[in-house]
């Protein structure tokens, strides 16, 4: 049987790398692609699946209306969610973090990153890690609304950029580009690994 992937599409052209990453790794998914003026329609369905919250431009609360039934999605642990760039931005920001304008803004930059043991072990990725960044926005390590979340961060500059917790993976980077090293054990610790 098919698992659905549901990829939402807030107009960003690294929707379609995302698209051929996935097709890339030759597991039985269903990709759907969600086209930004459907996003709302289609969450309010709640259908169970994998959903990917895709880069884009703007800023988390430029998509306020969408809140209601992403915390939903968010809620129901039968889901498996993934956020990329704006995707991890609009999660997090849910999650109570604020976002800011990067201390760094990066666009189209590989930047290395040191994992802790336990984020290398949940993700199956080597301690230091290669990824691409395209962005002018941060989610900032200190919640104003403290709670455990997430269970497994890593924390560049101040700046939340990886989340993992029950059935949420976020990054703030871009798995998919071509600067980003061992770009499918992104994906495949999303639709296989420690997040199911």
């Amino acid at each position: 049987m098919k698992a659905d992937v549901f990829l939402l599409d807030f107009q960003d052209s690294f929707t379609f790398q995302i698209y051929s990453e996935l097709l890339k790794l030759n597991l039985n998914l269903n990709i759907k692609v969600i086209p930004l003026e459907e996003i709302e329609h289609f969450l309010n369905e709640e259908k169970r699946g994998y959903y990917i919250l895709g880069p884009g431009p703007g800023h988390p609360q430029d998509y306020k209306e969408l809140y209601p039934s992403l915390h939903k999605i968010l809620n129901n642990h039968d889901n498996q969610v993934l956020g990329i760039c704006l995707g991890h931005q609009i999660i997090c920001h849910l999650k109570g973090f604020s976002i800011q304008r990067s201390k760094h803004p990066t666009h189209g930059m590989q930047i290395k990153y040191h994992l802790e043991k336990k984020l290398q072990r949940a993700l199956s990725l080597p301690e230091e890690i290669y990824v691409q960044r395209y962005n002018s926005l941060a989610v900032m390590a200190l919640n104003e609304n403290p709670t455990q979340w997430p269970e497994l961060k890593h924390i560049h500059d101040d700046e939340l950029v990886i989340a993992q917790d029950k059935n949420i993976l976020s990054f703030q980077f871009h798995p998919e580009s071509i600067g980003t090293v061992e770009s499918q054990q992104f994906f495949l610790s999303y639709l296989g690994g420690t997040c199911l």
